[in-house]
């Protein structure tokens, strides 16, 4: 944790000293074009940049180095004002100008970070409530032995529910730690048929009330993959989950596994139903962008599952896609490093 707050330390340092640069080599120009062309609006980047990305402190000071370097430019080329006390009023606007957009910049980031965390800590309340759901139903399975076949398959769907509930937790909670790089991924080797096993439990709770088939099809040569196992089974579940919600009763949610010419391991998850717009492919890792395309009438979920799923992948350095074809079939594909990089 020490490690870790030095490195933003050092980071906000290195990025200040970017911006103190950035805002001399914008000087140069606007001292070089002399009074005729404006270069005042340029000085808002290193600005906005500073309260944005650090805080309000490294606002004011780029925005007091800011203006400081935009009246000296103007004195050294500017012609005779009408009255002496004309630059250095400019000078206070501009500055006034350049601190109210740091005081902006600066609430928004901290309003952000406050929302953020209060997030945070309701979502992370919620995981104990709903796995003491599914530890209540996965002690009420064990004793159904005198139900009927109805009510055990709504119990399968009950702990099904539970375990789609805790999944999305996890995945809200580990999304800021993904983002920021906290996340600890630990690759190793392992089996295929291990990390397929999740999905395919999960698939089968689904199907007293919604009936759909688990396939697994893999390649032949394909044992093993190198990966962090936690965060690629929680890929493999997320996608079979937001497959599951989408394919028609009757049908296959397929697990494809093969290799492609790069010798990484490829998994695709497959499902048939409604497929998503062509105007949307490309935005549905976006975190929270699936809330407008459930507005535009798209077959997606609530867009934490897929933006979790693109990062987890990322981590491991892979990368992740999807093809779809409306009315037919939807394909998430993510591939994966076969073993570790040579040394």
């Amino acid at each position: 944790m020490q490690f870790s707050g030095t490195a933003r330390t050092l980071g906000s340092r290195l990025l200040l000293v970017g911006l103190a640069a950035l805002t001399l080599l914008i000087v140069v120009p606007d001292y070089l074009s002399g009074s005729e062309i404006s270069f005042s609006i340029f000085y808002v980047v290193p600005v906005s940049l500073a309260a944005w990305r650090i805080g309000w402190r490294a606002g004011v000071l780029i925005s007091v180095l800011s203006t400081a370097l935009w009246f000296t430019a103007d004195r050294l080329t500017h012609e005779a004002y009408s009255h002496t006390l004309v630059p250095y009023w400019n000078a206070l606007v501009r500055l006034g100008f350049f601190l109210t957009i740091t005081y902006v910049l600066a609430a928004l980031r901290a309003a952000r970070a406050m929302q953020e965390e209060l997030s945070q800590f309701v979502v992370h309340d919620l995981r104990s409530p709903a796995a003491a759901i599914g530890a209540a139903v996965a002690a009420l399975s064990r004793d159904a032995d005198g139900l009927g076949e109805r009510p055990r398959s709504l119990l399968g769907v009950v702990g099904a529910s539970a375990k789609r509930i805790n999944t999305l937790i996890g995945a809200l909670l580990d999304l800021s730690r993904l983002e920021s790089g906290k996340m600890p991924v630990r690759m190793a080797e392992i089996s295929i048929p291990e990390l397929l096993a999740p999905a395919r439990e999960h698939v089968e709770l689904w199907q007293g009330l919604h009936p759909i088939t688990f396939n697994a099809e893999v390649s032949e040569g394909v044992s093993t993959v190198y990966a962090d196992p936690d965060l690629t089974q929680r890929v493999l579940i997320n996608l079979v989950s937001n497959a599951l919600q989408h394919a028609p009763t009757h049908t296959a949610v397929t697990v494809s596994v093969a290799r492609d010419d790069a010798g990484d391991v490829v998994f695709g998850v497959t499902d048939h139903g409604p497929g998503i717009p062509t105007r949307w492919l490309s935005r549905v890792f976006n975190k929270f962008e699936q809330v407008e395309a459930r507005r535009d009438g798209a077959a997606v979920g609530t867009g934490v599952g897929l933006a979790f799923c693109k990062m987890a992948v990322q981590a491991q350095g892979g990368r992740i896609w999807v093809e779809s074809q409306p009315e037919q079939s939807t394909t998430f594909s993510f591939s994966l490093p076969a073993g570790p990089p040579a040394a």
